[in-house]
Formats: C-alpha cells, structure tokens, sequence
C-alpha cells in the first residue's frame, strides 16, 4: 500500500459531522418494512447489493417525505412513491403487503426504532459512496459501527476509507473498532497492517504485540510466519528486524512456537542482509524443536544466497532425516541446486527423489528439464515420459505442467531435426497461457523446414499487450531473422527498441551480438562496455566481448581479463567456462585449456562446448577421445553449425 493521500481527512481532534447528525431521519413504518424486506440479501463487504436499494431510496429521496426529513413538502405522496419504487425493487408479495403495514403501529414491527434509524444511516451511506460521496458514506457506516459495536461495518468503514486512499481514516475506524471491541483479533490486525503501510514503523512494535495477545494459540504459528510477509515493503529493513525480534522477545523460549519465533526473526535479519545472524537463528530455532521445519525453510533461503554454512546444515540434516522431510521441501532443496547451475547435484537428489517416490510428479518434471539443460537427452525423454505416465483420468495433473512436457519434447525433437514428430508434440499443448511459446516454437520448425514467410506470420500474430510481451516478441523475431541471415532487418527492429528503451540490457545485449554477426565489432564493442560501465554485474557482456575478442584473435590477454571476470560474477556458467578454455587454446595453453573445457564439458554437454573440447583433444593429438566428443556432439544436435565447421576445417571423418 502507497503513501495513502486523503480525499478526505477527518480532524484528530474532531469527530466528523456525520450526514444522520444534520438530517436527523426520523423512523418511517413503511420504509422501515421496506428495507427489512431487502436487508437479508444486504452485505457492507459487498457494495453491490445495494442496486436492490435503487428503486426505493432513489424515488423516496427525490420524492422528499419517506426518510421524514422534517416536514415534507409533499405529503401526499410519499406511500405513492414508496409504493413505486418497491415494486421495482421487491418480489411482488411484498409490494402487495406495505400498503397494509404501513397502517401499523412501529411497535408492533420485531425491530427498534433504533434498528430502524441504522439501517437507514447504513443504507444512506452506501448510496453516498455509490454517488461518489465516499466520505458521507464512510462517516455515516462509522458512526453506526459506533453505536452498534458491529464488526462488519467497522470493516466497511475501513474499506472506504482505503477506497480513498487515506490511511488516517482507516487507521481511525480500526481504532474505534478495537475500542469497541478490545478483544477482536481482526481490528488489530487492521491496525498494524495499516500502521506499517502508513510507513510508522516505529509504531508497530506495539501493535504488533497486541495482535500475538489476542491471536488464537492454534493460528500463533501461522500468524508469526507472515511477519516478515508484512515488513516486506519497509525501507529500513534492519530497524524492521530490531523491531521484530524485541517484539517476540517472550517467544523465544517457548516450547511450542521457538522454533517457528527464531525462524521469524532468521528471515527478518536475512532480509536485513545480516546472514551470519540468521545462520544463529537457524540454529537456534532447530535445537528448541529439531522436527520443526520453519529453521529448515530458513536454512534454506539462506542457501540460495550461497551461505556455505546453511548448505552443510542442510546436507547433514538431509542426510539424517531424510525419511521424515516431506517431499516438497527436499524438491524445493534440489531446485536451489539447479537455479545456481549445479546441474550434477540438482539431478544427483531428483534422481533419488524419484526412486523412492516414483508417482511425484513435480519431480519427474524438474528432473527432465535439469536432464535437458545439461544436453543429457535420451535422460530428459524418459524423465518426460515418466511424467507424462502419471497423467491419467485418476490424476489429472495440472496443465500447465503438462504442457511444458509436451514444449520439451517438441525441442528435443527439433534438436534431432525431426520437425513433424516436433509439431506432433507442439499441437499436444492445450493451455492458452502457453500460446505464445507454442507458437515462437512453430515459427521455428516451419522456418526450418524451408518456410520463412510462414514463419514470419506467426510471429506477427503475437500479442503485445503488455511490455513483457512486446520484448518477448522483438526477442523471437530478432531470432528468426538472424536464422534466416536477414540480419539487418533485425539490426532495425533492434535499434528502435534500444530508442525506446536505452537502459533495457537485454534489448542492448541482443543489438550488440547483431553487429557482432554482421562483422560490426567496434560497435558490438561500444555496446558492451556501455552495458559494463552501468551495470557492471550484468556477466554475459563481460563474456560476450572476451569470446568475441577471441574468437578474432584479437587482444587475448585483456579477451582473458574479461571472460575470468564473468566466470567470478557466474562461477557455474558452462558456457562462461568454455569462453575461458577457448582462450587458453588461442594462448597456447592446451593443458589449462583441457582441464577447463572438460569441466565445462561435464556441467554440460552442449554441442558447441564439445566442438572445442574435440579440437583440443585432437591439437594434443588425442585423436580417439577426440572423435568420441565430437560424435557425442552430433548426435546430441546434428545440426550444430559450430560442430560441423569445425568437424569441415579440421578434416575429421566420424
């Protein structure tokens, strides 16, 4: 929630003039059965019902006496106008009935006049709101939440008050309600979530203390998880844990939510960047409740930011516990190995995931999609079909995920260069969420197979309804004419993007590997080290200049300087690993060069890592093991370009 600037900001000091107090409404039998007739399909949460209202609080306003506004300048014609206004807005019996009720004395009717006087405060200020009047109508349900302690429309009040944007209004309503009602869990939570959006954080240590009081022991833990979830838009994320962390100070030695509590303030201080701290908290929170996993989740976090303490924790209490972690944490735990490129120890716990729980479905389809990265494809078909097995009438799995088997075979098809079993696959994929993929890869195959203008169409018809959507298809449509060597249209497209965008690094990065293609080095180079200069993490650029330098024997010692530091900003990147193996050799360094490329080669096995690997195998005249790279090569992508001209300009025959 934003800074919330008031359309309307009631006094501190004041109460606000409330529309009932200057109307003075007085109670109308007729009316009064009326709206007991419509109240039992009226909420305060859901606005809408109020049209049920139209027909009679619109004609009896207008009309003038049914409210009994003081004297009416139209007496007789208020039962005329209540009368036409119901039979619009009420079944038909009761229409019937009003004109006999109203005969009736109020007493005899099961409500108060009082009950009478807040409905008509609650429905005048839902009809003020509906006519844009947000701060009558909020004054008006307020007011009435007041007097009658009710929580809903405390919390219509509130949701007016957001409605306007004006955090003191809402901050003022949860405040009255918790005075009502000291007790209710629901206006606390109220106030602290508003006192932190209103950026008060100092303010929320207490706040947040009333509200553990007054939670449930049963909905404690859970509440304590979403702190952190609460704090996450806090500026001063390390006074956010301090505040925290003093906040649940009692919490710390209870037997039941230790665990849970240290884990809270664990992810506090991570968010805070304080990671040796919550590496403390880890360890805390596990010995006061070893079978706990909210110190394993943490642990966990910490391990995505290559905290070596938290993976060692992890790895020994896996290795121990193995059988009473559940199922999503351990494949949660092997994702973290594939997000940072460790693709061996990633597939190494899948595969024994898989083993002992053949029927996971999730994790049959991280582990093809880790088996396709590494270049393992006869690996990453059948950990698909497995997948695909499980998808039955009696387990119908989701189908997005389906979908994404289906993509990934129809690429290890198009690998193979067997373009009718890929659109075989291609047409499988039923989800509309997965248009646009499904047709970048059918622009591909009928590009390939000789159909360039097809293909050219399809990508047209994408959609670009959104940002994300137009860079996704300025990024298929660069691709497809580079394939089909019609660079400069693509230099174009590139260029303008890069106008309307100039600090977007990927459409920079794509315009600088188009001069590169089309022999423009100077300007690849300018591009690159602009890239550099404003974002000096962004390692591809690093990698891409260095290779290219290489690549054209030119400067290697600085092609050297740039490629060592993009593999220290990306130390599991294969292909930033083979840039560096790929120097060596122009440096003449073949062992250095081997033992590189051969690590790059394990992490994984790409066609065009094994084009060098095979070159330097065959330069140190292991012409065997050469030839058995380069035939692993081809038949993981015979159509590798980098692999067949090297295969050409060495004059090796497989």
């Amino acid at each position: 929630m934003e800074a919330m600037n008031s359309i309307f900001t009631p006094s501190p000091d004041a109460k606000p003039l409330t529309c009932v107090q200057r109307m003075k409404p007085k109670f109308n039998p007729t009316l009064f059965k009326c709206l007991c007739a419509i109240a039992p399909n009226y909420s305060p949460s859901r606005p809408k019902t109020t049209s049920l209202l139209s027909g009679v609080l619109v004609m009896a306003v207008l009309m003038g006496s049914t409210l009994s506004f003081g004297e009416s300048q139209y007496p007789n014609t208020s039962s005329t106008a209540l009368h036409l206004a119901a039979s619009t807005a009420l079944p038909k019996n009761t229409a019937q009935d009003l004109e006999s009720e109203s005969s009736k004395d109020p007493g005899e009717s099961g409500n108060s006049n009082l009950n009478a006087q807040w409905m008509f405060e609650i429905l005048l200020g839902e009809m003020y709101n509906l006519q844009g009047s947000t701060a009558k109508g909020y004054s008006l349900l307020l007011d009435v939440a007041k007097k009658s302690g009710d929580e809903k429309l405390f919390e219509r009040a509130i949701e007016l008050a957001l409605q306007a944007r004006s955090g003191e209004a809402a901050l003022e309503a949860a405040k009255a309600w918790s005075t009502s009602n000291p007790k209710s869990k629901s206006a606390q939570l109220y106030i602290f979530q508003i006192v932190l959006a209103l950026g008060r954080v100092n303010d929320s240590e207490s706040a947040l203390q009333k509200l553990i009081q007054l939670t449930p022991k049963d909905e404690l833990a859970e509440m304590l998880r979403s702190i952190p979830h609460q704090y996450s838009r806090v500026e001063n994320k390390a006074s956010a844990s301090q505040i925290v962390e003093h906040a649940l100070e009692s919490l710390k030695s209870s037997k039941t939510l230790g665990a849970t509590t240290w884990s809270v303030i664990g992810q506090m201080r991570l968010v805070a960047k304080n990671l040796e701290a919550s590496m403390q908290a880890v360890i805390k929170g596990h010995a006061m409740d070893p079978k706990s996993m909210d110190p394993l989740w943490l642990a966990l976090a910490l391990m995505e930011e290559r905290n070596t303490e938290a993976e060692n924790f992890l790895s020994e209490t896996l290795k121990s516990k193995s059988s009473s972690i559940g199922l999503d944490f351990r494949l949660s735990h092997a994702r973290v190995y594939l997000s940072q490129m460790r693709l061996d120890e990633g597939i190494e716990e899948l595969n024994q995931l898989v083993k002992e729980n053949p029927t996971y479905a999730k994790a049959w389809l991280f582990l093809a999609s880790a088996q396709s990265e590494k270049g393992h494809d006869r690996a990453a078909l059948k950990a698909w079909m497995s997948y695909l097995a499980l998808n039955t009438t009696q387990n119908d799995l989701p189908s997005l995920e389906v979908d994404q088997a289906y993509l990934g075979l129809a690429q290890l098809e198009s690998k193979q260069g067997h373009w009718a079993e890929a659109l075989e696959w291609i047409e499988k994929v039923k989800n509309e969420k997965n248009a646009t993929a499904v047709a970048i890869q059918k622009a591909q195959i009928w590009n390939h197979q000789g159909y360039p203008q097809k293909a050219n169409e399809i990508l047209e018809q994408l959609p670009e309804d959104s940002a994300v959507a137009q860079r996704l298809k300025l990024m298929a449509q660069v691709q497809l004419l580079r394939d089909q060597d019609n660079t400069l249209t693509a230099l174009k497209l590139l260029k303008q993007a890069a106008q309307s965008e100039p600090d977007n690094d990927d459409i920079a990065y794509e315009l600088a590997m188009t001069f590169e293609k089309l022999g423009l080095l100077p300007d690849m180079e300018k591009v690159l080290r602009d890239i550099i200069s404003h974002t000096p993490t962004y390692h591809a650029a690093y990698n891409a200049l260095g290779y290219s330098l290489t690549e054209h024997n030119q400067r290697l010692p600085e092609a050297k300087a740039l490629i060592v530091k993009a593999l220290e900003l990306a130390p599991e990147d294969a292909f930033i690993m083979d840039s560096l193996g790929w120097v060596e050799f122009k440096l003449g360094h073949l062992q250095e060069s081997l033992a590189i490329l051969k690590k790059a080669y394990e992490l994984r096995a790409d066609s065009d890592i094994a084009a060098h690997l095979g070159e330097v195998l065959n330069a140190l005249g292991q012409k065997a093991a050469a030839k058995q790279v380069f035939k692993e090569g081809l038949e993981n992508s015979p159509l590798n370009t980098t692999l067949s001209e090297t295969l050409k300009r060495l004059g090796v025959s497989l």
